[in-house]
């Protein structure tokens, strides 16, 4: 093979490995951005805080009006 035509191969055959990382690239993106879709559904139904954080709260505020540990 000639010098030009091997430089052509390489440089087409450049063209396409960038092609594919950059597909490989859209598809982790796409997958990535799913899974965090599908992490956050319905997260909005979740409460923020434990029910029962409040007697901790209550109990603690307690022991330090009293003095009483």
């Amino acid at each position: 093979m000639s010098t030009k035509r091997m430089k052509r191969k390489n440089k087409l055959n450049h063209g396409k490995q960038e092609t594919g990382e950059k597909g490989v690239l859209k598809t982790l993106l796409f997958f990535f951005l799913a899974a965090f879709l599908f992490l956050l559904w319905g997260s909005w139904l979740l409460p923020v805080t434990d029910p029962v954080e409040s007697n901790y709260a209550l109990t603690a505020k307690e022991m330090v009006l009293s003095g009483n540990w």
